[in-house]
């Protein structure tokens, strides 16, 4: 099984992204033993901040979870056409 995660690149969205495949990862060697689970982040990236050239913002000070990134971007700043082609992409590869 394969899930592609798109969320914003923030303590939240980096969060989701591991959150997800721990749990989801757990619930399938219970419920789907042998079932392999593979996670993989489609956007927001590093890579796709700095090739389109994404708005940032510092941090949430408030938020304490660990992000190895000093800015944050919000999923919805990536172009449609550019987020539907990375889906596309994604899906047809598998």
């Amino acid at each position: 099984m394969r899930v592609f995660v798109v969320s914003d690149w923030d303590q939240s969205g980096v969060h989701l992204f591991s959150a997800l495949a721990e749990d989801v990862t757990a619930f399938a060697a219970v419920d789907a033993p042998g079932t392999d689970v593979v996670f993989e982040r489609l956007a927001v990236t590093e890579q796709q901040i700095a090739d389109y050239g994404l708005p940032t913002a510092p941090p949430k000070v408030s938020d304490h979870r660990s992000l190895s990134s000093t800015s944050t971007t919000q999923a919805e700043a990536l172009p449609p056409n550019v987020l539907a082609a990375v889906l596309k992409a994604a899906i047809t590869s598998h």
